[in-house]
Parts: structure tokens; C-alpha cells; sequence
């Protein structure tokens, strides 16, 4: 049986033809690993984590520094009082707030305090957009929610945090039953840290940068 012999021409065309095959088919895949990322049903997005309880509002303040999410069962004043760092907080700052009224405002300070403080403390200062902080009244909303993340995104990290961040989200998750300025400051250095590296560092550095941030925070 004789075979048939194509001429050059023709076999360019083959492989050119096999060659744009290949690449669209390159394509396809690049664009359903982006669709992967980006869809809701594949991303616990942030409006899904907010309309999981739809008969609980949902308010936020702006800082500098974050854009800061809470249930209006949270309480605002319980939760200034769980920072008692850097002379904020005063006899003093007591009756100013008392007079305007804006525990809000002197949430705003602190909270951008120690985000400063942090990135002092790690001479990294090149985190400039905001990131969010979603506060629940109880730690249960905390651990609810970080259960549904490793979920979705098979994270082996340890359950039972009282506090973390999701980076893929760009979002600080605490509670004000178990938050502090420690534990605050320990999931801002996981922000600053991520922002000044190119790539993420493994979980042990990434770690001891947050022990020293806790260890070193006056």
C-alpha cells in the first residue's frame, strides 16, 4: 500500500492549523482558571459573607488605613475598650467622646495607630490600598466563617483562630470577645508582610514577622 505523500506546503498548513488548536486550547484553559478565581460560586465572596445573616445589618466606617465592617450587634464601645494601647483611651479621651459622641472616631485612631505601628516595626511602608475588617460580636461568627473559606479554598490552616487573614480576599476577620491590639497587630503584619513581598511567604516566616510584631508592640 502505497502512502500518500504531502508536499511541504501542505504539511506547514497541518502544523500551523495543530499549532492554533493548541493555543486556543491554552486560552480555554487560562480563562476557566480565571473564571475559577473570579466566580461566586468557586469565591466566598464578601457580599455572601454579609448576606448569610440577612435579618443582621450590616455598617462600616472608613479609616486611613481600612474600611471596617460590623453587625449592629456589635458593640463599639466593648470593642475600643479591647485596645488599651499608646495612651489612647484615656480619662480624658473618655470625656471628649462623651461630649461628641464618636466612639467611632476614636476607633478610627487606634486602629490606624497600630496599623502604623506595625508597619513601623517591620520598616515596611508600601501597603497603600485599604483593606477590610469584618467584625462579629462573637467569636462563633469568626470560626462559621473561616470554616466556609477553608472550605472553599481546601486551606489546611489550624481552626479555631480567634483571629485571621484571608488573603485572597484582602480581609481581616475578628470578633470582639477575643480581639486585642496584639491580635490585631498580628493579622496587620500578615497584610503588610504580603504587600511588601512578591511572592507569599511560606506559614513559619510569616509567622515569626508576626511574633515579633506582637512581642515588639508598645
Amino acid at each position: 500500500m502505497s502512502s500518500v505523500k504531502r508536499n511541504p506546503i501542505e504539511r506547514g498548513r497541518c502544523f500551523k492549523t495543530a499549532f492554533s488548536c493548541f493555543g486556543l486550547i491554552l486560552i480555554g484553559l487560562c480563562l476557566l482558571q480565571v473564571l475559577d478565581c473570579i466566580s461566586p460560586s468557586c469565591v466566598f465572596s464578601q457580599e455572601a459573607c454579609f448576606q448569610k445573616h440577612p435579618e443582621r445589618e450590616w455598617l462600616h466606617f472608613s479609616t486611613s488605613k481600612t474600611i471596617v465592617y460590623y453587625q449592629n450587634e456589635v458593640d463599639l464601645d466593648e470593642l475600643n475598650k479591647r485596645f488599651i494601647m499608646f495612651g489612647i483611651g484615656s480619662f480624658f479621651d473618655a470625656l471628649d467622646r462623651k461630649k461628641s459622641g464618636s466612639i467611632i472616631k476614636e476607633l478610627t485612631k487606634k486602629i490606624d495607630l497600630i496599623f502604623r505601628k506595625v508597619q513601623f516595626l517591620l520598616d515596611m511602608h508600601n501597603c497603600e490600598s485599604k483593606i477590610k475588617v469584618i467584625v462579629y460580636a462573637h467569636k462563633s461568627g469568626v470560626a462559621n466563617v473561616y470554616a466556609q473559606l477553608a472550605s472553599q479554598f481546601k486551606s489546611s490552616a489550624s481552626s479555631g483562630l480567634p483571629a485571621y487573614y484571608f488573603h485572597k480576599l484582602r480581609t481581616v476577620y475578628i470578633s470582639v470577645d477575643t480581639v486585642n491590639e496584639r491580635i490585631l497587630a498580628h493579622e496587620f503584619c500578615h497584610v503588610v508582610v504580603n504587600h511588601y513581598f512578591r511572592r507569599r511567604l511560606p506559614k513559619k516566616p510569616a509567622e515569626a514577622f508576626a511574633h515579633y510584631v506582637e512581642t515588639n508592640l508598645r
